[in-house]
């Protein structure tokens, strides 16, 4: 759990469904913000949303460039 990582996502304007996803992706991360590793079922589950919404609110997130999605050292996503 990231504790800095997730100060900096209350502090940002979004809105509600997308921020608690992205405390919840927070609350999965390194201090650097990398290394979040959840499953969209975790997230939704843990979110009390579908599977789904999850989806679409990381699909805009990505969009937006709030998340960006690396490779890890072996090239893989």
């Amino acid at each position: 759990m990231s504790v800095h990582v997730m100060s900096l996502v209350w502090r940002m304007r979004l809105p509600m469904a997308t921020k608690i996803v992205l405390v919840k992706l927070a609350d999965h991360a390194h201090d650097d913000g990398r290394y979040v590793f959840p499953s969209q079922r975790t997230v939704a589950s843990d979110c009390g949303c579908s599977d789904r919404h999850v989806r679409e609110v990381i699909a805009e997130m990505l969009e937006e460039s709030v998340l960006e999605i690396q490779e890890n050292r072996q090239g893989k996503t």
